[in-house]
């Protein structure tokens, strides 16, 4: 954070630190990943409050957006970038409540955990993914608790 309160992402890169600031934030981005290749993925807040997300290959000097077409106004969330580009992350449906995201071979697969949450939706995020396109992330439902899962993708 910095002297105004503003909150930005940062890559090092040897011995130098650089900003990350995406498109469109209001004053808060979040580097969350990056790949063996220096793609990273960040996010940010805009000023209507919804998340908006990007990959970066090159320190921030462009910028590729990441957003799943069925999220509702709060928008995706981008969480881990694969080293063979898939990415993971959270989109939010017009309840706002939070589904994972599989973005893999150009396309999007949505998935929601079902099965602890009885006849309650479950607010579902998806924060890691590996090169098998194995996924971790967690879970709550409607009680509030959290919980883990590893999501093996078909």
């Amino acid at each position: 954070m910095d002297s105004t309160g503003a909150t930005h992402g940062f890559v090092l890169t040897g011995k130098k630190y650089k900003t990350l600031d995406v498109p469109g934030a209001a004053g808060y981005t979040a580097a969350w990943s990056v790949n063996n290749s220096g793609v990273i993925g960040v996010y940010g807040i805009n000023s209507a409050g919804s998340y908006v997300s990007f990959t970066t290959s090159n320190n921030g000097k462009t910028y590729k957006s990441f957003a799943y077409s069925g999220a509702g106004t709060v928008g995706t969330v981008i969480h881990a970038v694969s080293n063979k580009g898939d990415i993971d992350g959270t989109y939010f449906d017009s309840n706002g409540l939070g589904k994972g995201v599989l973005f893999h071979q150009g396309k999007f697969y949505p998935f929601q955990e079902t099965n602890d949450c009885g006849v309650s939706p479950c607010s579902t995020r998806a924060d890691g993914l590996n090169g098998s396109l194995q996924i971790v992330g967690r879970y709550s439902p409607s009680d509030g608790t959290s919980h883990g899962f590893i999501a093996h993708a078909k």
